[in-house]
Parts: C-alpha cells; sequence; structure tokens
C-alpha cells in the first residue's frame, strides 16, 4: 500500500467539475467527489440501466479483462487461461463472435474506442463497487491535476442530484464562474448544445473543462426557474482548501473543504493567524467534505492528537496498517467540529479521530458512512483504475462503512442557514452559532 492514501474530490467534492486529491503513482483514496458518493452511486445505476442489450453484452467483465490483461499487460492467453480465470481462450472466441455481429448488425457505424473504453469499465463495474473505476488516460490525468487543486477550468464544484440534474455546489472566489454570475443552486441544462441530462458528471466535467483561455457555454436553470445562458472563460484555477475567520470572541473557525496535497500548509498558516488573533477555541467545519488523501488528513490530525493511533486499515490478507500521531504538537483548546451528510471518507477519518480522543464536540448530522479505500494504479497506455483494497477503523477500533458517525450535538440539516447571494456568511449558520455557544461555556 502506497505511502500517500486517497479518501476521496473542476473541481469535485466526491467529487464535481471535479476536485479530488493528488495521488502519488500508486495513490490510495477514501473517499468521492464531488460529487457526493451517493451521487456517483445513482448516477452509475442510471447509467447502467440506459445500457441497452448490446451495452450489456459488450460491457461484460470477461471481455473488458481480457483487453486489460492482453492489450495492456501482454499477458498470453495460454498462460493465463488455466485455473479458472476469467480470461481464457473462451474468451477470445467470444469477444471475436461479439465484433462480427456487432459489426454486420448493429444499425449504426460503432465507435471503436468507446467501445473498448466501455469494456475496460464494466470489469470494474462488475465487483458492483461503486468506488472501483477504470479511468481513461484523460480522465486519469484530469483526476491527478484535480489532486492539487490546480487545474484549467471555470472555478465550481457540481453534483448530480437524486433526479439527475447538475447543481453547481460551489462558486470559488475570483473564478472565471463567479465574474460570469454563476451562483450555488444553479442547474446547468446544457454544455454548449450538449444537454447534460444524458451525461455522466464525469462527462460533463470534461466538457466544461478545456484550453486555457477558450470560452465555454452554460445553459443554466436559476432557482427562481428562469432560464440564463453565460459564456464563461476558462482559465487555471487554483482552488484553497481550507478558509478560516474569527467567529466570535476568542473563538476561531476553520473550514476544510476537502483534504487535498495543500491543506496541511494552509491549515497551518490558518491557525497560526487565529492564534495571533488570540484564538482560544476552535470550530472545525467539515461539512460537505467528500474526504481526501489519507496522508493529508493524518498529517492535520498530528497536530490534534494526543500521541496515538489516528486511524488504521485492514487489507483482504488482513494485514494491519496504522497511522499514527507524535503527540508533540497536540491542540490543548476546546474544539467542536461541524459535520453533514456529506462529510465522507477522510472527513470522517477527522471526526472519529477528535471523537475517540474526546478532544471535541461533534454538532450537525450523521455523517456518510465510507469506511473503505481506494488505491489508484496506471497502467502501461496511461490510463488507470481504482480499486477498492481495505476497510479502515477509528482509533477505537469501529468500523463507520455504511453507518456513519453520530455527533454529539444532532442538528437539522434545514437549521443551516447561508445567504441568497450563494456566498457564505457563518453569522447567518445556526450549526457554527451552536457551536460558539458550546465552546463560551467550555471556556468560562
Amino acid at each position: 500500500m502506497d505511502e500517500k492514501k486517497q479518501l476521496n474530490g473542476e473541481e469535485t467534492k466526491e467529487h464535481q467539475e471535479s476536485v479530488e486529491e493528488r495521488a502519488p503513482e500508486h495513490p490510495v483514496e477514501l473517499t468521492d467527489s464531488n460529487a457526493s458518493s451517493e451521487e456517483r452511486r445513482k448516477g452509475r445505476k442510471n447509467r447502467k440501466a440506459k445500457r441497452g442489450s448490446f451495452g450489456k453484452g459488450v460491457f461484460t467483465g470477461v471481455l473488458a479483462t481480457l483487453l486489460i490483461l492482453v492489450l495492456i499487460f501482454g499477458i498470453s492467453a495460454c498462460a493465463i487461461g488455466k485455473g479458472g480465470s476469467a480470461v481464457n481462450p473462451a474468451s477470445y472466441a467470444k469477444l471475436a463472435a461479439l465484433e462480427k455481429i456487432i459489426n454486420r448488425y448493429y444499425y449504426q457505424d460503432v465507435d471503436q474506442k468507446a467501445m473498448e473504453k466501455g469494456m475496460y469499465k464494466g470489469i470494474m463495474e462488475a465487483m458492483g463497487d461503486p468506488y472501483t473505476e477504470y479511468y481513461t488516460a484523460r480522465e486519469y490525468e484530469d483526476l491527478m491535476a484535480s489532486m492539487t487543486g490546480s487545474f484549467v477550468g471555470i472555478g465550481v464544484s457540481m453534483m448530480k442530484t437524486e433526479d439527475g440534474k447538475i447543481k453547481v455546489v460551489t462558486v470559488y472566489d475570483k473564478s472565471p464562474a463567479g465574474e460570469a454570475g454563476m451562483v450555488s443552486g444553479d442547474l446547468i441544462e446544457k454544455v454548449g448544445n450538449q444537454s447534460t441530462e444524458a451525461l455522466s458528471l464525469e462527462d460533463i466535467v470534461a466538457r466544461v473543462r478545456g484550453q486555457e483561455k477558450s470560452q465555454v457555454e452554460l445553459t443554466l436553470r436559476r432557482a427562481d426557474g428562469s432560464e440564463k445562458v453565460l459564456s464563461v472563460a476558462r482559465r487555471r484555477i487554483e482552488i484553497p482548501s481550507v478558509f478560516h475567520q474569527m467567529a466570535a470572541d476568542g473563538i476561531g473557525y476553520v473550514r476544510i473543504d476537502q483534504f487535498s496535497e495543500n491543506t496541511l500548509k494552509e491549515y497551518l498558516a490558518a491557525m497560526d493567524d487565529l492564534k495571533k488573533q488570540g484564538m482560544n477555541g476552535v470550530i472545525f467545519d467539515v461539512r460537505n467534505n467528500p474526504g481526501g488523501m489519507v496522508t493529508s488528513v493524518t498529517d492535520i490530525l498530528n497536530h490534534i492528537l494526543p500521541e496515538g493511533t489516528s486511524v488504521y486499515m485492514v487489507d483482504k490478507q488482513g494485514k494491519r496498517t496504522d497511522y499514527c500521531s507524535d503527540g508533540k504538537d497536540e491542540l490543548k483548546i476546546p474544539i467542536a467540529v461541524l459535520t453533514s451528510k456529506n462529510s465522507a471518507s477522510a472527513a470522517e477519518i477527522f471526526a472519529g479521530a477528535i471523537r475517540d480522543y474526546h478532544k471535541g464536540t461533534l454538532i450537525g448530522q450523521t455523517t456518510f458512512g465510507k469506511g473503505i479505500v481506494q488505491q489508484t494504479m496506471r497502467l502501461a497506455d496511461g490510463s488507470a483504475v481504482k480499486i477498492t483494497v481495505s476497510s479502515y477503523y477509528t482509533p477505537n477500533g469501529e468500523s463507520i462503512h455504511k453507518k456513519g458517525i453520530t455527533p454529539d450535538i444532532p442538528m437539522d440539516v434545514s437549521e443551516t442557514k447561508s445567504t441568497n447571494a450563494g456566498t457564505y456568511d457563518i453569522l447567518k449558520d445556526n450549526e457554527v452559532g451552536r457551536a460558539i455557544e458550546t465552546l463560551q461555556k467550555q471556556l468560562r
């Protein structure tokens, strides 16, 4: 397992124009998104439902396995056709037969590259695991760019809603999207002349991105139901993952949007600034944080926790890998952590560790519940696969997978308020207000 592991995120959060985290040659991930992991799972189901009998045949795992192993790795059929492998001489024959049928009878010309891509994706989908995926070389490059928080795009994060709409979640400060008039809550109905209805989130991200200084035309549905067409410039976007300010007298506020490569540096700078302003209590906001890199969240926890394990992972063979805090920089002030139903993966590692060490009070909603880890492996032709490789556990040994973490002070999501303009004001956020009250009591 790699030193850097990815938990799960233009621009996703689960990750959206997609902001996920940067990984090394073989990264390990704990989430997805922008879009949220749940949205991606549903999107995947919708795409599978729309594939006809042709798609089901072409996307068969046997054929995908055959192509991945033979075309990319160059393993011979004779060498792997024994021992019950899905790849065997019969697979070759079936592949050839299906290709002949398609080429002879299918009523339209077939895009061979799309067919090949579909077969590779099919073998990963055959696992029945929404986090196990295949990436083309272009998709992998986009994934890696997103992980750094630097890429060419318009500066938004987006998600696919339960009814299949593409919703803008965040419009980043000083971004082309913000300058053009896009706001949080806008629905993207078209990219250029292409409707987003039948496209996956990944496809939409690819269409929204493009060459620096070029333009993309977006058809939006506003919150009031009106339609708006905007031409938005693409440029290099640098997305910060940490935002901070003083929330009240002596109480700092630190929002972590994802755990990416630069998050530790941003976190340390934010905490240093707040301490200079007299902070003696802090609110950590990981609501809607889809996750990120294991090393990112554990490096930050090393500046919060006492000495001990911050999270550990167990793989298929039962091998345990611990990530530990040395306790040298333990944060010894009152802490509150804000969570939401979309706080996932690395965000749950963060909240779970603070809970298990009794370092702070959790406020908000029960978290998403993603307690498994993915590793991304690049193939010889530049494409890549992401596959679930282990489960992770909080310091007390709890698996939060499909359960999430229940906050100490539950608050319904409807109690959270923000401004109508799509910008955020912590003074209008009831959950932040509750956190301030909680910390003030502890500071008396």
